[in-house]
């Protein structure tokens, strides 16, 4: 079977939390799969989705149209969302010079690998970053590509190469415009979304309780503020939180205080980037 991937990713490398979120389903889909979200930016009155535009109603029942739209569509289209966070504070990347530009390519390269090896075994895909996505995709193209040719060596080798058996071919690798491709908007949700499970779960927390009942908001212990883009941003959080409860696709949020999938292969799969051994440590800039 032929499938097909759009990316995207969330934030800049001055947050704390990076990540990158993969959309990907069968390729025969992709004109249904477009025009069906083509229909729900219309309704919603939104030319384009943008996680940071997410701080009025209308952006907010966008995401939530593309939320349902898309989990009634797992199964029918073979749809997956995979979405890899890190923590730039952790060991693996408090080192001097580090640098960004070479350690996001890796990450992107790791989550892209483990994507494509979860269908099945000599599928063909075509793969669409967005255009905005600044990193050296031919080299992350050839290294995709070299998987299973390449001997582990972690010194003269970028990504880290391993010798696992190459399960996939890739015919297209190219970046788009997220004007012309709205399913690089789902990626594009889904990797804020991530982000803001990490950096403001506490606060959500909160917003939930008061939101409840549980709290008073004119208690003068509460000090706490919420932005218009947190109260929508929570609101989309929290229907999400529902939805995929009411729809068992095993995704946690209370467990580690984070958006997780604790089985990868389920269709909607948050991963937590952790240090593999000592030795895991981003790159450095060459002096």
């Amino acid at each position: 079977m032929n499938y097909i991937a759009f990316c995207d990713e969330s934030y800049t490398s001055a947050e704390r939390y990076r990540s990158i979120a993969v959309f990907s389903f069968k390729e025969k889909s992709l004109e249904t799969i477009s025009k069906s979200l083509l229909t729900l930016l219309i309704k919603s009155d939104v030319k384009e989705f943008k996680w940071q535009k997410l701080r009025t109603a209308k952006y907010f029942f966008c995401a939530k149209h593309f939320t349902n739209y898309l989990l009634d569509s797992l199964e029918k289209e073979k749809i997956r969302i995979d979405v890899l966070t890190w923590d730039t504070k952790d060991s693996r990347h408090q080192v001097q010079s580090r640098d960004d530009s070479a350690n996001f390519s890796r990450m992107f390269f790791h989550l892209l690998k483990n994507v494509l090896n979860k269908r099945e075994p000599s599928c063909r895909w075509k793969i669409y970053p967005d255009e905005k996505v600044d990193m050296d995709w031919n080299t992350l193209n050839d290294c995709l590509g070299a998987v299973g040719k390449w001997e582990r060596d972690s010194q003269s080798s970028l990504f880290n190469l391993s010798n696992d058996k190459l399960n996939y071919n890739i015919s297209e690798f190219e970046q788009k415009s997220s004007i012309d491709f709205p399913c690089i908007h789902v990626s594009d949700l889904f990797a804020g979304l991530s982000v803001l499970s990490f950096k403001l779960y506490e606060k959500y927390k909160l917003w939930f309780k008061i939101k409840e009942g549980q709290l008073d908001l004119f208690n003068p212990q509460i000090v706490e503020k919420f932005s218009n883009s947190e109260e929508w941003r929570f609101k989309y959080l929290e229907y999400f939180l529902k939805v995929t409860e009411r729809k068992k696709l095993g995704v946690s949020f209370e467990a580690n205080k984070r958006l997780q999938t604790f089985n990868p292969l389920n269709p909607i799969n948050f991963w937590f980037y952790t240090p593999q051994h000592v030795n895991d440590k981003a790159p450095i800039r060459e002096s």
